[in-house]
């Protein structure tokens, strides 16, 4: 009897831990909220370096008006990873994130982001499966990246050049 719990006890466990482990959706949870032919970069909620997504509701089948609050929907997300990392990385590398320096990132974080805003480049857009949401794909086109990635590094000498980088890995 003892084996048998323990068997059934280890197959539940493995079977927990393999769905954990999957970062997919499941293909019914896809089709409930209308994302049956969603692309990857739709579930990942980026696609690459320096990208991010973003959505917006499609009001009155206004398109422009749902483009462009996704827009800045993917421009705030972007930014906000790009704080996330950075303040990852100072953890890291042994600072005390506070709220003073936590601002200070932000703040610097922000302004980097407004300044390089003509480098960032819609990819690519889809429309959910019921025609309601709109996403966006945007990138940081590599010449803003590369001057993101200066300023940053000027404005946070003491991390290394590796937090700079690809915003989706783990610091």
């Amino acid at each position: 009897m003892k084996r048998i719990y323990l068997l059934a006890s280890i197959l539940f466990l493995g079977a927990f831990f393999a769905g954990c482990a999957s970062n997919s959706i499941s293909k019914q949870a896809k089709e409930t909220v209308g994302w049956k032919n969603a692309p990857k970069w739709v579930l990942n909620g980026y696609d690459g370096e320096y990208s991010a997504v973003g959505s917006a509701p499609i009001i009155d089948k206004n398109i422009q008006f749902a483009r462009s609050e996704a827009m800045t929907s993917a421009r705030g997300e972007l930014s906000k990873r790009i704080e996330s990392k950075i303040k990852a990385t100072l953890t890291k590398e042994g600072q005390r994130v506070d709220d003073k320096l936590s601002e200070k990132v932000k703040s610097i974080v922000s302004e980097t982001t407004q300044h390089n805003i003509q480098g960032i480049k819609l990819k690519d857009t889809w429309i959910d499966d019921e025609g309601k949401n709109l996403y966006v794909l945007i990138h940081l086109d590599s010449s803003s990246t590369k001057h993101l990635k200066d300023h940053l590094s000027k404005q946070f000498e003491t991390l290394p050049p590796s937090a700079f980088e690809d915003i989706n890995a783990k610091p």
